[in-house]
């Protein structure tokens, strides 16, 4: 399972297990998820989104199969919180003219 939420995290999602199900928390006060994510979600276009929630799926479950004492799921959190401040800083270099701000034209 996917949800979206803000979180004050640098990390694009984190997870957690309730019973036998993987939990995905979606990061939406990311870059990647503001300018990218939030963009696919508006336009309804599920094969990209779909595409992009099941690598991050598999990312976490795999994640998950890794970790078995409390000091490894910190050193993968740390990974992750690193994963995320890179992806953060790219975006941010990104020139705008690559991405539609399809909100502010629907807006006109």
């Amino acid at each position: 399972t996917i949800l979206y939420a803000p979180t004050e995290s640098t990390q694009l999602w984190t997870y957690t297990k309730v019973q036998d199900f993987t939990v995905v928390l979606v990061n939406t006060n990311h870059q990647y998820y503001e300018r990218i994510l939030s963009e696919l979600r508006f336009e309804n276009d599920i094969d990209s989104l779909s595409a992009i929630e099941l690598f991050l799926i598999s990312l976490a479950v795999e994640e998950e199969s890794f970790v078995s004492k409390p000091e490894e799921k910190e050193i993968i959190e740390f990974y992750r919180e690193q994963v995320g401040s890179k992806l953060d800083r790219y975006i941010k270099k990104l020139p705008d003219s690559l991405y539609v701000d399809n909100k502010a034209q629907n807006e006109e």
